[in-house]
């Protein structure tokens, strides 16, 4: 490979990353999960274009030891075996498929986080100067400021843009929790990269655009960030209070200011009730109105996911399958919430679902990763290159540090999600540099390795071909065709059910993971058809078929989801109105849902209805009555069973009037 060959080659790379960093601006609408789904096909479809160029440098390379990697860096150790255990975990997990693929929702299963994996080993092996960090950072703020943009657009109302007029500006990421975070992380980058200009000019602009975040950041409300972020600030002050160099003066000034914060904290939680709380920014109401009470549904899945710890304490259920934990020890309280608030796929705690889906060694691996982080930020080594103090090489660590507690803490009330784990996989890769700090602006040092390619390049170029054009047909083109087939569908079929009936028969001729949510809609748009009066069995009956047999093959592909067998069951039984079998395969199935999830009421309402419709009254009503006593106090159930009754009254009045007397007594 020649010189210029390789400098192109590079060029490639490097634009790439900086593709990759402007991510979080794209949306694609024309997809379930537009968010989420479409940022991590076009991610991964980045990552895997570049993969084959890195390994191209890395085999024909003149010059291969400019892109080695020190794999006995502690972060790269540690990342590495977390990755490793991951894998394990998902092996002996509960469904390697849900670990894998993960869901258009989430997007984050083993499939994603090896791409983000392999771009942490592509920029850590190829950029090892300072401008190419520089040019990283600056390329992230610049998105996050085009980010943060957007969402002010929202706020302000404008039209086109999608969600616009939300009190909580969530912007191209589509959650305001993500968007927090993302926010926070460029307040802490801004600050190291405003350490690293030397040109005034330079110096306000990244100041503008870190002020600009922390903006953003308070605008989205987002407990989570803006607790993580003070958490940081106040570790920040501390730090500064005990340092020896620290003046009298700025000691007691930073004492002063932490009394300050307190005391305006403790005032907002007394008088979160007042006017001047109740007219304040969102940021101000949100951390006012914060307390263990009003979010008993999110402890309540930190405990759940606990439960699912000791249950498989090793190794945990795989990475992506706390649906499994959740409906497994699920608590019936949720109901009292609504039905939305009983379908959990992850605790909104990162630690805790690392302790129940990958167990206590993926959980103890994550966590030496960030205290290698740590190490690496705050070492001392002689070979360091020796910065001046003024040059702030110090103050740019410690940025870092703070950063990083920042996304630690931040996590333990959400989880990762693809635009902030772009961020975050950056600043890993920065961390590396700054603990190779020796190979900084040395590259032409290096000795070349003049030995010639023992590699042939016709087999590598054929071996990439085919590498490209499998990963990328099977894991984005595919799914991206079936994804927007199904959400076309799931329009379509609201104003026209034979056309959107045949647009779901397109989106799942050819079945992947984003056939579990298509299969969702279906079922959703099948069970609105059957509640009108007007049914057309010509479109009806076939299209119940198909629902059918899909469901079928989620039920095989993921056979311990309680929510595929109840949504199957809920089909078998609209079907028993021109087939009566199917009502014996609705028990059969929701009986083999509670074995998964025992206490999940809409199971037991769902084998109520079973036996209602082979005029079983007294066993229906038993069932269904067995489901309300999980938490009488759900309206949702209350409501329910008192439509029952009152459907078997004209059908049976007698057999109905213990069971009118328990209602009135709930």
């Amino acid at each position: 490979m020649s010189v210029k060959q390789e400098s192109i080659i590079l060029n490639i790379i490097k634009w790439g990353v900086v593709a990759i960093l402007l991510l979080p601006l794209f949306v694609y609408k024309g997809v379930l999960y537009p968010y989420i789904f479409s940022k991590a096909l076009l991610f991964q479809l980045i990552v895997e274009i570049l993969l084959v160029f890195w390994l191209y440098l890395r085999l024909f390379s003149k010059n291969k030891e400019k892109y080695t990697i020190n794999w006995k860096n502690p972060l790269v150790f540690t990342l590495t075996a977390f990755m490793g255990v991951l894998l394990i975990s998902a092996i002996f997990g509960a469904n390697f498929y849900k670990s894998f693929y993960s869901t258009q929702e989430r997007m984050t299963g083993l499939l994603t986080m090896y791409h983000f994996y392999g771009l942490f080993l592509i920029i850590i092996s190829c950029f090892k100067k300072e401008k190419y960090w520089k040019l990283f950072l600056w390329a992230s703020l610049i998105s996050s400021f085009l980010v943060g943009l957007y969402g002010l657009g929202q706020k302000l109302g404008i039209d086109f843009l999608l969600k616009g007029g939300l009190k909580r500006m969530s912007s191209t990421l589509g959650n305001p929790d993500f968007l927090g975070v993302y926010a926070m992380m460029h307040v802490f980058l801004g600050s190291f990269l405003f350490l690293k200009q030397k040109k005034v000019l330079n110096k306000i602009i990244v100041l503008f655009l870190l002020v600009f975040n922390l903006a953003i950041m308070l605008l989205t409300g987002t407990r989570a960030s803006l607790l993580a972020f003070a958490f940081a600030l106040v570790s920040f002050l501390i730090y500064l209070i005990f340092q020896k160099k620290t003046k009298n003066i700025l000691r007691f000034s930073i004492i002063a200011f932490l009394i300050l914060i307190i005391g305006f904290f403790v005032f907002i939680r007394l008088e979160k009730d007042s006017n001047f709380v109740k007219n304040s920014p969102v940021a101000i109401k949100r951390l006012a109105n914060t307390s263990l009470k009003g979010s008993k549904a999110r402890l309540l899945s930190w405990q759940i996911g606990l439960k699912g710890f000791l249950d498989r304490p090793v190794l945990g259920w795989g990475i992506e399958n706390y649906n499994l934990v959740f409906n497994k020890f699920y608590n019936p309280w949720n109901l009292t919430k609504g039905v939305s608030v009983t379908w959990f796929d992850k605790s909104h705690n990162q630690v805790i679902d690392l302790l129940s889906l990958s167990g206590a060694l993926g959980t103890l691996i994550y966590i030496l990763m960030f205290g290698a982080i740590f190490w690496i930020l705050f070492k001392k080594k002689k070979n360091d290159i020796k910065l001046k103090q003024e040059d702030g090489f110090n103050w740019q660590r410690l940025v870092l540090a703070l950063m990083f507690l920042a996304y630690f803490i931040q996590n333990l009330f959400v989880f990762d999600t693809p635009a902030p784990l772009i961020v975050f996989y950056l600043s890993l890769g920065l961390v590396y540099f700054v603990s190779q700090s020796k190979t900084i602006d040395k590259d032409n040092k290096i000795k070349k390795d003049i030995k010639k390619p023992s590699f042939p390049l016709p087999v590598f170029i054929v071996l990439a071909i085919l590498f490209l054009i499998i990963s990328i047909y099977n894991f984005n083109f595919q799914p991206l065709r079936s994804s927007r087939l199904g959400a076309f569908a799931t329009t379509v079929s609201e104003k026209n059910l034979k056309t959107g009936f045949d647009y779901f028969k397109k989106s799942l001729k050819y079945p992947n993971f984003t056939s579990l949510e298509i299969r969702r809609q279906l079922a959703k748009r099948l069970t609105k058809e059957y509640n009108k009066k007007d049914l057309d069995p010509d479109i009806l009956i076939p299209m119940t078929e198909f629902a059918i047999s899909e469901y079928e093959k989620s039920a095989k592909t993921y056979p311990k989801n309680a929510r595929v067998l109840l949504y199957l069951g809920t089909i078998y039984n609209l079907a028993f109105k021109y087939r009566d079998s199917y009502v014996d395969d609705a028990k059969k199935v929701l009986e083999k849902g509670l074995n998964y999830s025992p206490k999940r009421q809409q199971i037991y309402f769902e084998l109520a209805k079973s036996y209602v419709i082979e005029k079983n009254y007294k066993k229906g009503l038993e069932i269904y009555k067995q489901g309300v006593e999980l938490e009488p106090r759900a309206r949702v159930a209350k409501n329910g069973f008192k439509q029952l009754i009152n459907a078997i009254k004209e059908k049976d009045p007698e057999i109905v009037k213990p069971y009118q007397k328990y209602l009135k007594s709930l």
